[in-house]
């Protein structure tokens, strides 16, 4: 399997760790990521909202495979927390732009 880049294996470090320091240094200034339908747009709405998630869902997130397609790496990872269902799999789609995360899709 190919290695997956630091800057993701950071960004689900910070996740894991509720260091948002930690997860904010892997994104681009005008990362986006879409999560249950709705899109936050800079670093502070993602931290908004990595905030709201983890009082919400007290999750931890355990990265199963992933694998690159052209411009975009796709991460399966085993997201247990306080919902319904868990755990379960989600695929993490991220796109890096300058060795930065500059877009993640959760699926």
């Amino acid at each position: 399997m190919t290695p997956m880049p630091m800057v993701i294996q950071q960004y689900f470090q910070g996740v894991n760790q509720r260091d948002i320091t930690l997860l904010t240094a892997s994104l681009s200034a005008d990362v986006q990521v879409q999560d249950e339908g709705e899109i936050y747009q800079g670093i502070a709405s993602v931290c908004a909202w990595q905030h709201a998630a983890v009082a919400r869902y007290q999750h931890h997130c355990h990265c199963v495979s992933w694998r690159q397609q052209q411009a975009q790496w796709y991460v399966d990872a085993e997201v247990s927390g306080a919902f319904a269902g868990s755990p379960v799999i989600l695929t993490f789609v991220f796109t890096l732009v300058q060795q930065l995360i500059a877009r993640v899709e959760i699926d």
